[in-house]
């Protein structure tokens, strides 16, 4: 509570997404968007930010970065501003004014930026999304899984970095599949467990479970009432502009895995 980030900016590019609390900001070359659990915010690279929580309560939330992609090309660059905040030379939410709007962009933005230039994904909205497929077939391997977009390109929100919230129905278990590129999921709602090669990962809401690349996978929520929900963030822009992606479908066992161990958290 009244803690602030000074403002600075950097080459990897950031996600940072809303475990608990409301009411902190993050400023994004002077436009503030304000939290509330469940929203995505954006930080492309080299953006002047700063955070701040002017309410009387912790604001938490998970941190994604491109850090170890940037690292390896040798583009790692950082810089403090003069002063501790960035001005404010926009209104708050202004990127959510203008591009919110899904299938309507205004016409006289004409830049095409390679990150979204929507900074803010509301969980309103997105929970919306997800609940509105709740009949639909889904994917075999994911469930009910949407992919957070640039408005503009449709593409990935940023050019490294893929975001995804999955919504996994009342006793659903997903197949087991692979792929190249890793992932980082956040359990966002509810309780379940996801198979990784064979050891069993049992979650709950706030846990954190990473994904290596190419490794067999499946995930299944543990309540026959309630939904759970994954937010993951993933590196496949990489790998698609590389042309490095593939995906596998595991055939063996019905489609799910023979669970050879258990992870026990220490």
């Amino acid at each position: 509570p009244g803690e602030s980030a000074r403002a600075h900016r950097h080459t990897p590019t950031a996600i940072r997404f809303i475990m608990e609390g409301e009411g902190a900001y993050t400023a994004v070359d002077g436009e503030r968007v304000y939290m509330r659990p469940g929203d995505l915010i954006l930080t492309p690279s080299w953006a002047w930010h700063d955070h701040g929580n002017e309410t009387d309560k912790p604001v938490v939330w998970m941190d994604g970065l491109d850090v170890p992609l940037v690292q390896f090309m040798n583009a790692m660059f950082f810089q403090l501003y003069d002063d501790r905040l960035y001005p404010l030379t926009k209104p708050n939410n202004a990127s959510v004014q203008l591009h919110g709007h899904v299938s309507l962009q205004p016409t006289w933005v004409k830049e095409r930026a390679p990150a979204s230039p929507l900074l803010l994904y509301s969980w309103d909205a997105t929970w919306r999304s997800l609940r509105a497929l709740w009949d639909a077939t889904g994917d075999e391997h994911d469930g009910i899984a949407l992919e957070y977009t640039h408005p503009q390109t449709g593409r990935s929100v940023l050019p490294t970095m893929a975001c995804w919230i999955q919504m996994l129905r009342p006793g659903e278990r997903t197949m087991a599949h692979r792929h190249t590129g890793s992932a980082v999921y956040y359990v966002a709602q509810g309780t379940g467990e996801s198979i990784i090669d064979g050891c069993r990962f049992p979650w709950s809401k706030g846990d954190i479970i990473t994904l290596p690349s190419w490794a067999l996978h499946e995930h299944a929520n543990g309540s026959t009432k309630d939904a759970a929900v994954l937010f993951s963030i993933q590196d496949r822009p990489v790998l698609d502009a590389l042309g490095l992606y593939r995906e596998e479908a595991f055939t063996e066992n019905g489609g799910n895995q023979a669970v050879r161990s258990t992870f026990a958290a220490s």
